[in-house]
Formats: C-alpha cells, sequence, structure tokens
C-alpha cells in the first residue's frame, strides 16, 4: 500500500485503541517505518504480523534492525506477532522458527517490543 493512501485512511480512522498490519511480509514495505509512524499517529497500540525473517542472525542483530526501523520501539506501543502457517513453516531451515522466536523474545526483553505468536502449522 503506498503510503499516501495509509495515511489518508489513518486521518479518516481517527483514534483507535489498536492498528494491526498484516498481508503480505510488512517488513518488506521499503516505508514500514513511515507507515508505523502514520499508525502511531492515530493508534495507541499497534501490531505487526511476520514472518519474522527480519529477526534472523543474532539476538543482538535482531534488536539493531528493530531500532533501525523503529528507533522509538517501546513495548507499551508495539507488538510483533511471529506468524508461521504451514507454508511458511516448509520453508524454514531447521531450527529457523526458534531462532527467530529466542530472537523475539529477546527484543521483549530489551523492552522494544511486545512478543506474539500465531503457530498455526501443528507440526511445529
Amino acid at each position: 500500500m503506498p503510503l499516501s493512501t495509509f495515511e489518508q485512511i489513518v486521518q479518516e480512522l481517527g483514534p483507535v485503541d489498536r492498528l494491526v498490519l498484516v498481508g503480505g511480509e510488512p517488513f518488506q514495505h521499503p516505508e514500514l517505518g513511515e507507515l508505523v509512524s502514520l499508525a502511531r499517529s492515530c493508534a495507541a497500540r499497534v501490531e505487526i504480523f511476520s514472518n519474522g525473517l527480519f529477526l534472523s542472525g543474532s539476538s543482538q542483530q535482531a534488536k539493531k534492525k528493530l531500532l533501525d526501523k523503529f528507533p522509538n520501539a517501546c513495548s507499551d506501543w508495539l507488538s510483533l506477532v511471529l506468524s508461521v502457517d504451514p507454508e511458511h513453516a516448509r520453508r524454514m531451515k531447521k531450527d529457523q522458527l526458534r531462532t527467530l522466536a529466542l530472537n523475539l523474545l529477546a527484543c521483549q526483553e530489551a523492552g522494544f517490543c511486545r512478543a506474539m505468536f500465531s503457530i498455526t502449522d501443528t507440526s511445529l
């Protein structure tokens, strides 16, 4: 979605308690930081559903990536939902989900976000 379209939607929404960003992979959007800033202008809390691949690497790298994208990230208003369905699960390498989950939890422990999980593949 273009930033200008999202800005119009946010202006029409007015104040809301929670705004959820889903669809495709939000972290692939080139202007996600700006989208989240706009979301914060009308929402007390923002939730982002993601396959979590941006959290790859070490926990330190994951925290840096999160803060680079959202410099004011705080668990008071930002929730990241690691969302893995059977299609995503089939494409993951061995132990990748574990790494992503641990890195998301490290981001929560650092106070950057609230960690949430939506795992819909029963084999996991």
